[in-house]
């Protein structure tokens, strides 16, 4: 048991995309198990945009920092759409478009989630015309 007490918690990096933040919605009013038993019980939810947003510069050095502790054993969970017109220009987070900052995060992931309709098919973002 005491072993398992000091075991590692999984490493998650979870991003946020062109989404209507439904999901993180979701996430941060889950019941059983809570947002608080999931983040201090199961996992380590190590960079979340949305919710660490007024970290600035701190919550991208945490994503790199879990990425470099982390490499080949983190879970990148992916949420909202990746705009790839114009190589991405229409979105960006931190100054890095979304295209350059998913291709950076997953490029060393155990696993990638997409999480949602608009992760998984373009959602409302990807409805005509939107460029």
């Amino acid at each position: 048991m005491a072993g398992f007490a000091k075991a590692r918690r999984q490493s998650v990096i979870w991003l946020s995309f062109q989404e209507c933040t439904g999901c993180t919605e979701s996430l941060t009013r889950s019941y059983s198990p809570s947002l608080e038993d999931l983040i201090f019980d199961f996992i380590s939810l190590d960079y979340h945009h949305t919710l660490q947003a007024v970290s600035g510069e701190a919550a991208e050095e945490a994503r790199r920092q879990a990425m470099r502790d982390n490499r080949g054993k983190y879970i990148v969970i992916v949420d909202g759409s990746v705009p790839t017109a114009g190589g991405g220009v229409y979105s960006a987070i931190a100054g890095q478009s979304n295209v350059a900052m998913l291709a950076e995060t997953v490029e060393h992931a155990a696993a990638v989630i997409a999480v949602g309709t608009c992760a998984s098919f373009g959602g409302l973002p990807e409805a005509n015309p939107n460029p």
